[in-house]
């Protein structure tokens, strides 16, 4: 990965390191769509903008395209009548920047973030910003909706790359948990939410 790499540049080469690391059924692309709205129109049907495969189209005011995505294949079921499936399970959205992030950028990212896990509330969501040395006071204080910030090096020192990965598979399983609290399926007395921060060198 070079220093004057373009961002999707810089992320392609984010997503080929990290997908070394990750474990056994877990993928991870770039330019995956996801679902951030499902409508009925006036007659009643319900619209899941799918197609043949069962991944989500991109455009026509239902599908946002992500930087980073990790997820897993929709496992085989039997389905019910009326059902729609998708092949995808999203566990991680990451959004890439690269030197610098502006105002307007984290408002779209919170955004999208918040439409997104209105179809997919079980999904983390974090930013991750290339080439800065800290995550700047304006992310913090409008980028409540992500669960995670990193900043990296520009290029990525391989230390980063482990740390990067060891995150998403965390939050891969946070996500795990928190769908089977959503359905019921944990039996849960108390919910706790933590602060965990790394300081700037």
């Amino acid at each position: 990965m070079e220093k004057h790499a373009t961002e999707s540049q810089f992320t392609e080469g984010l997503v080929a390191r990290i997908e070394q690391n990750l474990g056994q059924g877990i993928e991870i692309a770039s330019g995956i769509s996801l679902l951030y709205a499902i409508t009925f129109d006036d007659s009643g049907n319900l619209k899941v903008p799918l197609d043949n495969e069962g991944n989500p189209k991109r455009g026509g005011g239902a599908g946002f395209q992500q930087d980073i995505l990790v997820y897993e294949k929709a496992p085989p079921s039997a389905e019910a009548p009326g059902t729609v499936r998708t092949s995808i399970v999203p566990r991680v959205i990451a959004e890439v920047k690269l030197r610098g992030v502006t105002t307007h950028a984290v408002i779209t990212y919170s955004e999208k973030a918040r439409r997104i896990r209105a179809i997919y509330p079980f999904a983390r969501y974090g930013l991750i910003l290339g080439g800065l040395s800290r995550v700047p006071g304006r992310v913090l204080r409008l980028g409540q909706e992500f669960d995670f910030i990193v900043v990296l090096n520009n290029p990525p020192e391989e230390s980063e790359i482990d740390a990067l990965s060891d995150l998403l598979q965390e939050e891969c399983q946070t996500s795990k948990d928190v769908a089977r609290m959503l359905s019921g399926e944990s039996k849960i007395r108390t919910l706790h939410r933590c602060l965990n921060t790394v300081q700037s060198r």
